[in-house]
C-alpha cells in the first residue's frame, strides 16, 4: 500500500448531545455533489441528505431520522464535515446549509 492509500478516508470521532460519531472525510468522487451549478433549493437538500449519509457512513440513519433532524444537530453535523474537508469557508458549503435550513434536511 502507498504512502497515499495509509491516510485515505481517515475518519473523525466527534461528540454530539453524549453520542460518538465517525466522520468520514468525502472522497473526490464526491465532488460532484458540490459541483452542480444554480442548483434549486430541492436540490441543495438532496446535497445536503447525500453529504450527510457519505460522512456518516457507519450510521443507519433513516429517512424518517433524516426528516426528524432539529436544525441545531444538522448545523453542528454540516459544521464538522465542512471542517473535516476544509470546506468551512466554502461558499457552495454556506449555500447548501443556508437553503437547507428553509426545508428539513
Amino acid at each position: 500500500m502507498s504512502k497515499l492509500g495509509k491516510v485515505l478516508g481517515v475518519p473523525k470521532t466527534i461528540t454530539i448531545r453524549g453520542e460518538n460519531f465517525k466522520i468520514y472525510p468525502l472522497q473526490v468522487k464526491d465532488l460532484k455533489l458540490l459541483m452542480q451549478d444554480n442548483p434549486t433549493q430541492e436540490m441543495q437538500v438532496k446535497m445536503s441528505k447525500e453529504i450527510l449519509r457519505r460522512s456518516l457512513k457507519d450510521e443507519e440513519i433513516t429517512d424518517e431520522e433524516m426528516e426528524q433532524m432539529d436544525v441545531d444537530l444538522y448545523k453542528l453535523l454540516m459544521n464538522e464535515i465542512a471542517s473535516l474537508n476544509g470546506l468551512q469557508d466554502d461558499e457552495r458549503i454556506r449555500k447548501i446549509k443556508e437553503q437547507s435550513i428553509g426545508k428539513k434536511p
